[in-house]
């Protein structure tokens, strides 16, 4: 059994801030567009705004592959902009 573990990044105003999912995965989520939907639900739940994309490192996609060019010097943060990674 492979074991995902999503991770959300969305912009806010002068940072990028990354966030766990509440549970791990088997992968089976359709794709990048499953992982991508199951974000957005769990960032509506913790009443979040923002735009919310899934990061499912790998040789295709990384973190440049789903932060737009303009917000890639912008500082990542977590939820509680405790840490900048």
């Amino acid at each position: 059994m492979i074991v995902v573990a999503f991770v959300i990044v969305f912009r806010l105003r002068t940072q990028l801030r990354v966030a766990a999912l509440n549970q791990a995965w088997t992968g089976d989520l359709h794709g990048v567009r499953g992982a991508d939907y199951e974000c957005y639900r769990q960032s509506r739940q913790a009443h979040l705004r923002g735009t919310f994309r899934a990061l499912l490192a790998s040789r295709v996609q990384n973190l440049d592959s789903i932060v737009r060019a303009k917000d890639a010097d912008l500082p990542l943060v977590n939820l509680k902009v405790t840490a900048s990674i």
